[in-house]
């Protein structure tokens, strides 16, 4: 299952959105990447609510919302991988390789 990043980041906000918690290693085992690789998505996502609670992985998407009220990230569009910070697109991928582009 190879894919880009962009691709694999919206694969694992939508699982990490629908799991209960779920450990790097069976992402990693289910995403067909390294733990590693995993770690690394999983903290390009905590700025749109993946958090960490003892060995499984979360996510609250109101955590996200709070970076809405504070005016970073307008929209986020994971069909399309874009989000909006301030009037301006951006590919998600982009976006979380440079820690918002805006921190």
């Amino acid at each position: 299952m190879s894919q880009t990043k962009t691709t694999r980041l919206n694969a694992l906000y939508e699982r990490l959105k629908s799991a209960n918690g779920i450990s790097i290693k069976d992402l990693a085992a289910e995403f067909e990447v390294s733990a590693k690789t995993i770690q690394r998505d999983f903290k390009a996502l905590q700025r749109l609510g993946a958090y960490k609670s003892g060995r499984l992985l979360y996510l609250d998407e109101s955590l996200a919302k709070d970076e809405l009220a504070n005016g970073t990230v307008t929209t986020v569009n994971l069909k399309t991988g874009q989000i909006t910070c301030n009037g301006t697109s951006y590919a998600l991928s982009d976006y979380v390789e440079e820690g918002g582009l805006l921190s």
